[in-house]
């Protein structure tokens, strides 16, 4: 099951600068922000949705001195009070130029709790030292009395509650069935597939494994989920590969493999298992299994569908 999550309360539509590089004003009256901005958000408390994000933005309107993330008249007040929200409310990313480039995300974790954040969206690069800052903020500032742990409490059980509801059933579901036919409409692809799948060489998978950080943790993906893959150095003499990567740059590793297989006379796809990228021939949007073997039943691989 997956959990719906509404976002940017209180409304980040009317806004002419980017929250991940600096923070917007919305500056309308009440009227037109009960009417305009909150419309869509009232309209999905009511259908139960389960989880709200917070914006990085100004609405003096509601809050003159503090950005909506940060603002228990808006979270608290507002969101729960006056708009009946009892799911988890969670912050948009606090890595963001709007949330903490004057503070730093350790005093902004400390600060969205405070206003009535259940669950805090740190960011993308966080290592484990940043983690651990967030959490000798959270332990000092409740030491110090500034953060009541009763916040901490009704925080935890609102989270629990929501992962509760959306566990992984016990019972899981018959595979789908894959619907084949034009699937140039689903992925991007290059001219280059065609020439791929005509060529009768016998076909190896590659996988390139990319660190997954530590909010997703290690999630099968890719080939690798659905079939058997070979390291680049057991390649067989004369096979084609299909060679896989997801989160790819003008640096990822994939392409430098990618032009030395080439230089070794080998016939070689790149699936770009997510978004789109430079030089990749097969462009999926996402990683899950069901994407990859779409891909093997798409390029013909009759022994890696049977595995």
């Amino acid at each position: 099951m997956v959990a719906a999550c509404a976002k940017h309360f209180p409304g980040h539509g009317d806004t002419s600068t980017d929250s991940h590089l600096s923070l917007p004003v919305v500056a309308v009256d009440p009227f037109t922000l009960a009417e305009r901005e909150l419309a869509p958000f009232t309209a999905a408390i009511q259908t139960g949705i389960a989880a709200i994000m917070t914006s990085h933005i100004m609405v003096p309107a509601l809050d003159a001195e503090n950005p909506a993330t940060f603002s228990s008249a808006i979270l608290g007040k507002l969101l729960s009070d006056e708009l009946g929200f009892t799911g988890v409310i969670v912050t948009d990313a606090l890595d963001m130029a709007g949330a903490s480039a004057e503070t730093g995300i350790p005093v902004a974790s400390v600060r969205a709790l405070r206003a009535g954040a259940d669950l805090l969206c740190l960011g993308t690069d966080m290592e484990r030292e940043d983690y651990e800052q967030v959490v000798n903020a959270i332990l000092h500032a409740v030491h110090e009395g500034t953060l009541d742990p009763q916040r901490l409490r009704d925080a935890a059980a609102r989270n629990t509650a929501l992962a509760t509801h959306y566990r992984v059933q016990d019972e899981a579901c018959e595979p789908c069935e894959l619907v084949t036919g034009d699937w140039s409409k689903a992925f991007e692809t290059t001219s280059a597939v065609e020439d791929w799948i005509a060529d009768p060489a016998e076909v190896q998978l590659v996988q390139v494994d990319t660190d997954s950080n530590m909010a997703v943790g290690h999630v099968p993906w890719g080939l690798s989920s659905v079939a058997p893959t070979q390291a680049p150095e057991d390649l067989r003499p004369g096979a084609k590969v299909l060679l896989a990567a997801r989160a790819l740059s003008e640096t990822h590793a994939v392409h430098e493999l990618a032009a030395q297989l080439r230089q070794d006379g080998r016939r070689v796809l790149v699936v770009n298992f997510g978004w789109p990228a430079p030089a990749a021939d097969i462009t999926t949007y996402g990683a899950s299994p069901v994407l990859a073997r779409t891909v093997i039943e798409m390029l013909q691989i009759p022994a890696a569908q049977k595995c």
